[in-house]
């Protein structure tokens, strides 16, 4: 089944209050009189950022550069320009690990994910990543961030989903 959503982002206590009344108890009704089960989820904002930025990363800036980057003949996948500069961008980091049976210590190094990173960082990435691709591979990227935002669309609805309104 299609996922049916309701989303809703809220500023400040009144907004959220008037929205709620106006726009999703209604829509809650709606729901539970066509006997759906509802489950809610409160965030911060920052969060849904960083998943827009997370799609921009993915299916933007490195689909771009996979698209466009020719080297010694061969082109690379996303995933591979993925790990190319999760590891000159983020490293990695020591870990200890103390085995309960043995009792021995291992240290190892562990990559640093992009989960780990919030909006500042994920943008700070972004930017490092596009920088380098414009300067030293010859990307040129048709959008930046805030104009690729404003085009999203649902391919099914046509519905705007991650635009935001000038």
């Amino acid at each position: 089944m299609a996922e049916i959503a309701l989303h809703a982002r809220w500023d400040g206590p009144e907004q959220a209050r008037a929205n709620f009344l106006q726009r999703v108890a209604p829509w809650c009704m709606q729901q539970w009189e066509a006997g759906r089960r509802l489950e809610v989820f409160v965030r911060l904002h920052e969060d849904a950022k960083t998943d827009r930025q997370r799609t921009f990363y993915h299916d933007f800036v490195l689909a771009e550069i996979a698209r466009q980057v020719v080297i010694d003949g061969r082109r690379h996948s996303k995933a591979t320009w993925k790990e190319h500069f999760r590891a000159e961008y983020l490293g990695s980091r020591a870990v200890t690990h103390h085995d309960p049976i043995s009792g021995a210590t291992t240290t190892t190094q562990e990559r640093i994910s992009t989960e780990s990173l919030g909006v500042r960082e994920y943008g700070d990435l972004i930017d490092r990543v596009m920088a380098h691709a414009v300067t030293d591979l010859g990307v040129e990227f048709p959008a930046t961030f805030e104009q690729w935002e404003r085009e999203q669309t649902h391919p099914d609805t046509g519905e705007v989903i991650g635009g935001v309104c000038p």
